[in-house]
Order: C-alpha cells, then sequence, then structure tokens
C-alpha cells in the first residue's frame, strides 16, 4: 500500500512539475532548448528573439561595459589572422600601380618597382597555350606603369593602356583633393556650423572639409568602438543629425544622438533598440508619415526590422505585426518613394530569397499599414537578384531604376506612373556595360541632370557617363578624370563645400576614401536650406535660360534639408515650390531668384504628430 502511494505521489509531483515549468517556460532561461528555423512564410506568432540570450545575459549593463567585454572576448579568441591567405596577383599588382587615373599621367611612379619588374618577368606562356586577356591586361598595366611604351612589344600581347578622353565637349573634369580618409564613411552636418563634415574609419573620425586644402580632422568626435556602416539621420527632430552605427559578427548596433556641437552620447538601450545580430545594412524611413524617421535593418541571420517610433520618442520593432517579414539575407536597402503618392517604398536586396520592391499602403491606423512586394508586376523581373539604384534620369518628378544583376551587368528603367517601369538601357546608350560592383549619381556639370558613376571589379577603371538631358548616356569615364582601377563599393556626390560645385566621394574594397571635387565650366546652381527635415519633400523650380527658355527641375529630399541643385545655364529662376510628401499645393513658394547663391526656405509648422498607441 505504501509502495502504491509513493508511486502516485511521484506521478503527481512529476505532473505538477511539468505543468509549472511549461507555464513558466518564459521565465527560465536554462529551459530554451534551441532557436527556431525562420522561413519565408510568415510566423503565426510573435517569433522568439534570436538573441534572446545574449540580451539576457548582458541585462543591466550599458553599451559601452557591453562593447567593451565583447571586444575583449574576441580579442582572446583571436581572430585568425595568421591564417588569411595571402593576396592575389591582381590586389599585389593594383597595390604596386600608380596611385593615378588610367593613362598613367607623366610623372606618376609605381607604388612597387620592384615588384612590377619581378612580375613581368614572371609573365612566361603557359604551357597549356597562349596567356588568358586578363593575364595580358596585367602585364600590360605593369608595362606602363615602368614607362614602357608598347611598341617594343609584339603587336599580339599589346593592350591599349592608353585610352584617350572620349570627349571633347565635357568641359567640367574631376580634381582630386588630398586627404588620407578611410571607410566607411558618413557626410553631412553634424554640428552648429553651417558647413558639412564627414565621419570616417567606421565613426573613428571626423573632419572638416576645407576645399582644396582637404578634410582637416576636429576633435569634436571619436567612437572607441566603431562600425562597417554609417547612417546619419535627425531622429530627435532637434536641428543636428544623429547617427545609427551598424555592426558584424554579432556585436550590437549603436543608435548615437548628437548635442548640436558633434559630440554623440549612445542611447542604444534607452531607445529600446539593443539587438545583437550580423548587421548589414539599414536605412531610415518615415513609413507612417507622422514626420518621425524609423529605422529598416537589415542582417544576415536575423529577419529583417523595422524600428516605428513613438510618440515618446523610443522605438518598437514592428516588422512582424506588419507582415513585413523577410526571414534573413538582407544586405541592402534602398529607400525611395517610386510609386510618387509621398509615401516612402524601399528595394531590398535578398542574398538566397530573392529581392522585393516593397510598396507602401498606408491606413488609417499605422498598425493596419502593409508593404506590397510589386518587382516582377512592375516589370522589374530581371531585378531579382542584385542591387537597385533610385534617381530621377529624366527630370519628370518620378524614381527611376538603375538595375545591376549578379553578373554585374546594368540595366535602366524609367518608371512611367503607376508602377510600371520600361527598360530603355539599350536605347539611351548603356547596354552591353558589365563588371559593374556598385552605382553613384551626381550632377557633375550643374546642368539638372544626374550622371552615373560606377564602380568596377578590380584592375578594370571606373566609368562614368554623362546624362544628356535625360534623352541619352554618354560615357566619359577617362574625360571625367576618375579613370582610377580601385574597385570602388561606397559611393556619396553633392556639393559637400556648398560652394556651388559637386563633389564625388567613393570608398574602394581596401577602405580607402578618394575625394574628388568638380572643376571646369561649372553651370549655374542653387542651395537650397529647408527650415525642416522632412523626407519625401519634393522641390520644382522653374527656370529661364538666355534664350528665354523655360526648363523644370525636379528634387525630392531624401537624405537632409540642405542641397545643392544644378540648373544649367539659368539665368533666372522663375519659381521655387515646395511640397510636403504626398501634396499636389505648395506649403511655400518663391518667385524671380537669382542663381548662384543660397537660399533659407522657412517652411510652415505641420499639424501636430498623430498619438500611436504602442504595441503589446
Amino acid at each position: 500500500m505504501r509502495k502504491r502511494i509513493l508511486i502516485h505521489a511521484s506521478l503527481g509531483l512529476i505532473l505538477r512539475t511539468a505543468i509549472g515549468l511549461f507555464l513558466f517556460r518564459d521565465r527560465l532561461p536554462f529551459l530554451d532548448f534551441g532557436d527556431p528555423v525562420f522561413t519565408e512564410e510568415i510566423p503565426s506568432e510573435r517569433p522568439k528573439r534570436l538573441d534572446r540570450r545574449e540580451i539576457a545575459r548582458f541585462q543591466g549593463q550599458s553599451m559601452e561595459q557591453i562593447l567593451g567585454t565583447l571586444a575583449s572576448e574576441r580579442s582572446t579568441k583571436g581572430d585568425g589572422e595568421s591564417d588569411k591567405p595571402s593576396p592575389s596577383k591582381a590586389k599585389k599588382l593594383l597595390a604596386s600601380l600608380p596611385d593615378s587615373p588610367l593613362p598613367f599621367p607623366e610623372g606618376s611612379f609605381p607604388k612597387d618597382e620592384k615588384w612590377l619588374r619581378d612580375f613581368i618577368k614572371s609573365m612566361k606562356k603557359d604551357d597549356l597555350g597562349e596567356p588568358s586577356a586578363e593575364e595580358l591586361w596585367q602585364f600590360n598595366l605593369a608595362l606602363a606603369a615602368l614607362n614602357i611604351t608598347p611598341d617594343q612589344l609584339p603587336e599580339a600581347l599589346r593592350q591599349n593602356t592608353a585610352p584617350k578622353p572620349e570627349s571633347d565637349t565635357l568641359s567640367v573634369y574631376f580634381a582630386s583633393q588630398p586627404g588620407e580618409l578611410m571607410g566607411p564613411f558618413a557626410v553631412g552636418n553634424f554640428d552648429s556650423e553651417p558647413d558639412p563634415e564627414i565621419i570616417d574609419q567606421g565613426g573613428g573620425r571626423m573632419s572638416k572639409l576645407a576645399g582644396e586644402g582637404g578634410p582637416i580632422p576636429i576633435d569634436s568626435h571619436t567612437l572607441a568602438h566603431t562600425g562597417n556602416g554609417l547612417y546619419p539621420a535627425d531622429f530627435d527632430s532637434d536641428g543636428d543629425l544623429d547617427i545609427y552605427v551598424t555592426r558584424g559578427g554579432g556585436l550590437p548596433d549603436s543608435l548615437l544622438q548628437n548635442d548640436g556641437k558633434g559630440k554623440f552620447s549612445d542611447v542604444t538601450i534607452e531607445q529600446g533598440m539593443l539587438a545583437f545580430r550580423d548587421t548589414l545594412t539599414a536605412a531610415w524611413i518615415d513609413h507612417d508619415a507622422d514626420g518621425r524617421p524609423d529605422l529598416l535593418v537589415g542582417s544576415s541571420d536575423h529577419p529583417l526590422e523595422l524600428y516605428h517610433q513613438t510618440e515618446g520618442g523610443t522605438f518598437q520593432p514592428v516588422a512582424w505585426d506588419l507582415k513585413l517579414w523577410i526571414p534573413r539575407g538582407v544586405e541592402e536597402i534602398v529607400v525611395s518613394d517610386v510609386s510618387g503618392d509621398g509615401a516612402p517604398d524601399f528595394f531590398l536586396e535578398v542574398s538566397d530569397l530573392g529581392n522585393r520592391l516593397c510598396v507602401n499602403r498606408p491606413a488609417e491606423n499605422w498598425i493596419d499599414q502593409r508593404f506590397d512586394d510589386v518587382l516582377a508586376e512592375a516589370g522589374l523581373g530581371d531585378a531579382t537578384h542584385g542591387s537597385a539604384q533610385p534617381f530621377d534620369c529624366n527630370n519628370d518628378g518620378q524614381i527611376d531604376l538603375l538595375i545591376r544583376d549578379d553578373s554585374g551587368k546594368i540595366s535602366l528603367h524609367v518608371n512611367e506612373g503607376k508602377l510600371s517601369f520600361i527598360d530603355v538601357t539599350g536605347d539611351i546608350g548603356l547596354a552591353e556595360i558589365d563588371s559593374v560592383i556598385s552605382v553613384g549619381t551626381v550632377d557633375m556639370d550643374n546642368d539638372g541632370y544626374e550622371d552615373l558613376v560606377l564602380g568596377t571589379g578590380p584592375l578594370e577603371i571606373n566609368r562614368v557617363f554623362w546624362n544628356r538631358g535625360g534623352l541619352a548616356f554618354r560615357e566619359v569615364s577617362v574625360a571625367s578624370r576618375v579613370s582610377y582601377l580601385d574597385e570602388p563599393v561606397q559611393f556619396a556626390g553633392s556639393d559637400l563645400d556648398r560652394n556651388g560645385a559637386a563633389e564625388l566621394i567613393y570608398r574602394n574594397r581596401s577602405g580607402k576614401i578618394r575625394l574628388f571635387e568638380a572643376a571646369g565650366d561649372i553651370r549655374s546652381w542653387v542651395q537650397i536650406d529647408l527650415s525642416e527635415y522632412v523626407p519625401g519633400t519634393r522641390v520644382s523650380i522653374i527656370v529661364r535660360d538666355s534664350d528665354w527658355v523655360l526648363h523644370s527641375i525636379e528634387r525630392v529630399v531624401d537624405s537632409a534639408a540642405n542641397f545643392t541643385i544644378g540648373l544649367g545655364d539659368a539665368d533666372v529662376i522663375e519659381s521655387v515650390k515646395v511640397f510636403y510628401p504626398g501634396n499636389t499645393e505648395p506649403v511655400t513658394s518663391l518667385e524671380k531668384v537669382k542663381p548662384n547663391q543660397r537660399i533659407e526656405i522657412e517652411l510652415p509648422k505641420r499639424p501636430k504628430k498623430r498619438e500611436t498607441e504602442p504595441i503589446s
């Protein structure tokens, strides 16, 4: 009898324990039996955080403590530097050539003459046949760097390393500026002074742009734990740029709040944004048009996240709530209003699972908002893999898309309205362009039309295409003097020192940053300083040239309230009109303005931001 009672008691205890463990499993981390495996199907319940163990481990600690601990652990384990393979022959060749565009100018010197001579001696005929085109090109580059003329080679081995300028009518060029900058980088107005700054070294240094003197480091900013990407925005609407710093390998990202003088405080934890993941990209987006910037974050190992900024100024992760679900592999996020309805849309470059073009579908209650993938129906089926660069190539006020596929080939798709795109690549002078690894835009001659800058693979010259009134593109790679061989991976282009001439800045694969300023016959321009940064604001300008011909120029504010617009041969600006996102009537306008000056435009007070309720 006693034995039976003991058995029943034991079974009861086991049952009660099992029920208790089930009911309180979320509070008992030792019962966490593994991470879920996410698929493209949206989970029916709010998914578990994949970094919940790290969140629990570092609970109560500051960001400085967290980053310091993780950095120390990594240095103790070692990062396998000694096991890294030696540089490829192509990279070593690039490192030995003159630091100059092609053709190498007179007076340029190789960085490693001995290695180049040894390289030339080693280039013997392959036992299996003739040398490849790539080997011949490398051989000729080495000879050019040593000033050995091609006429000393058999004709079968010659390749042209001295291309001539493609245009004798291009009246501008990019002049290289001095400076030892390293990426990742961001440009913007980070202090109370009117001129912009550049933050480089992944957040480790801030510099002033000093015209021909190049960047001058200033002491107002240093970041001990740098990142792999810098994304500026005035998230707290106090008039200065803050920064979101991304990091990889499980290190948490940082939200840095600016004090208005270029000094930053890490407010990641206070703002509800602490996360441990391999972050690859981020983008600011006011997804619900409440005037508060929200943030999209993509990583290799975690689902895409949308941080919604509440009325109280904190951030909530709401991607799953809005049925915005990409389980992993988001490598690039590009925000732009491709639908033209005033609501920001975004293009996602997603490895393995395929890209998305997400069009914003606003709702009366923002929690009912959705984002529809329209990539295929918009005529962009060939953009399933690769990246996209939005820009208005023909100044019609609608955002066009330059697509780069995985093979490095580009195609230009003009926006016809109503989410319909037409492929005009062959008609506009951009056919059969490949080996492209990055894309940037800049109006180098101030004619009001954005030109294209294409980064290419190692030992291939960068390519520049001059926009001829939105009707055709003409190659001016050599004429523009940007024909370097150094594999750019990140571009930025704007009037950085606010003198009316465009700057081009890019970071190459090794991290080095090059800075150029447009020189030559710079045409008319106007600087617009808006009193408030409202993403999606549209600026419409009507100008009249010396022949009394009227021209229209449209720009959409996407990253800052201060920008320069090229005006071509304009003698007078007939009107400047500013439209808030989605509005058809201007909120303010100016008449009869002289070009080549800075204009401050005071925007009217916007309606009170609508209240939002937190998600439980």
